[in-house]
């Protein structure tokens, strides 16, 4: 069984649905803002033989806000474990 931490909340996104594919050995969960269309998709393979390797074509995910430094103090406050920011010095906008 796939479960969320409670880190979703911190983000904004709600899990919207989600499919097991026992079979498969996967389970996808949606996961969307409040009154946004769109979702985000993540995969959970379990059962895997070998553990997850950095760089094994499972990707990652990037968010956009406002203002990166106050996020990060959010959340940092909440408690919640977030990567240190350094060595961003500068905006990439697609």
């Amino acid at each position: 069984m796939f479960l969320l931490h409670q880190s979703n909340l911190a983000i904004g996104y709600v899990e919207t649905r989600r499919a097991d594919f026992p079979e498969s050995k996967f389970t996808l969960v949606f996961l969307a803002l409040p009154g946004e269309s769109y979702e985000l998709e993540l995969t959970y393979n379990y059962d895997r033989e070998e553990p997850y390797d950095l760089g094994n074509a499972y990707g990652h995910i990037a968010l956009g806000v406002e203002d990166l430094e106050a996020k990060y103090k959010e959340l940092s406050d909440k408690g919640y474990e977030v990567t240190e920011l350094k060595g961003l010095n500068q905006v990439v906008i697609i």
